[in-house]
């Protein structure tokens, strides 16, 4: 997910692959061509990349609220050359991208039902089910790490290990309850009623856009923001989220907001890396100690975890972005792909800080080795 709205505060390894051959998914190896497509037990069509042996550990990469995944793009080939052996597949999740809405009867009237955490961990299991795949890690980035949760707290069995980017133990953030409450149910519902719409069943499966005035100016202003990627890639991301449905953005917003894994996320017992961006505009640090604090008591019973920070300037009193924030993969893909990798090779991820060049190019990112702030239930 990526936003920062100006109005407010928001301004390890699969033990076994899959059984496709490379031939078979040779066409939806790159986003720049069709993705591949399965139908699954959940009732989701859901498409995705995949790159990577099919033999080898699994790795699944998760995108974030309104994104698709092509958020991973910048990260997904330099994953790939440092983890020639692993199998990575890049899913859109449900109600994004070209993965299909829930269609559910009772969905259109209350979306929230179908778009439930265990119910976007389903669509993974099934999908592992599907393609005979017994383990597999989960990489999430913002809402995917919601998901990337559920999965290792409801299906530890099949997990290897979690790598949580920008993420928190809870999703009730002032800046989502604003997007939620006063947008989406608020100026998007007024708009849509105004045309004679029912809401929200009756546009369930639209754009906001048919109805709102400016939605696209909202969307390039005000939600797909980030001083630090790359404007074209960012231009891609913005064209994506503004095709996502009514329905996703009521449902997943109405279930980010009531998220809360605080307490079970100290029973966690699936290997953990946390990676946390000094400028994120969404999780606060006291979002971090808590979740911190949620990891520890989970390798006290057992567990294991990492947390590692991006960046080293703290936010300003301006709200101009002058160093890593939310949007770690598409701001420091280099560092999040070596980090991942790292993890899932060793079990810890690199000592190397990174952060921008500000005040010289705040879009060059400098890695220096030894200096990164980490923490860990193993120091």
């Amino acid at each position: 997910m990526i936003f920062r709205l100006l109005v407010t505060c928001m301004a390890f390894a699969a033990v076994a692959g899959s059984t496709a051959s490379a031939d078979e998914r040779a066409d939806c190896s790159s986003f720049s061509q069709p993705k591949c497509s399965i139908l699954l037990s959940t009732g989701i069509t859901m498409r995705y990349v995949e790159v990577g042996p099919s033999n080898g550990p699994v790795v699944f990469l998760l995108h974030g609220f309104t994104d698709t995944g092509r958020a991973w793009e910048r990260v997904l080939p330099i994953l790939q050359r440092l983890l020639p052996r692993h199998d990575i597949i890049v899913p859109d999740l449900r109600g994004h991208g070209s993965t299909s809405m829930p269609a559910g009867a009772d969905c259109p009237a209350a979306p929230e039902a179908c778009f439930e955490w265990g119910q976007f961990a389903a669509d993974i299991i099934a999908f592992m089910d599907a393609r005979h795949i017994p383990r597999a890690a989960v990489v999430g980035h913002s809402m995917g790490t919601l998901v990337a949760q559920e999965l290792g707290l409801s299906s530890p069995r099949r997990i290897d290990g979690l790598v949580l980017v920008s993420t928190a133990a809870a999703g009730q953030e002032p800046a989502v309850g604003f997007v939620l409450n006063q947008i989406v149910e608020g100026l998007w519902q007024s708009a849509f009623l105004a045309l004679g719409y029912s809401w929200p069943d009756g546009a369930y499966d639209l754009s906001p856009g048919v109805a709102v005035p400016g939605f696209r100016d909202f969307i390039d202003n005000q939600w797909v923001l980030s001083a630090v990627a790359p404007s074209t890639f960012l231009d891609e991301l913005r064209s994506a989220a503004a095709e996502v449905p009514l329905g996703t953005w009521i449902g997943a917003l109405k279930n980010i907001y009531a998220a809360d894994n605080t307490e079970r996320l100290r029973h966690l017992r699936v290997p953990t890396l946390a990676l946390y961006g000094i400028q994120d505009d969404i999780f606060s640090r006291a979002d971090e100690a808590t979740l911190i604090d949620s990891l520890r008591a989970a390798a006290s019973r057992g567990g294991s975890f990492w947390w590692k920070q991006y960046g080293e300037l703290p936010p300003g009193d301006s709200g101009v972005q002058t160093d890593l924030g939310h949007n770690l993969p598409q701001e420091a893909p280099a560092g999040v792909a070596t980090d991942i990798a790292s993890f899932l090779e060793r079990g810890r991820p690199t000592r190397t800080l990174y952060h921008t060049d500000f005040p010289e190019d705040v879009q060059r990112v400098v890695a220096e080795p030894g200096r990164a702030l980490i923490i860990s239930d193993e120091e």
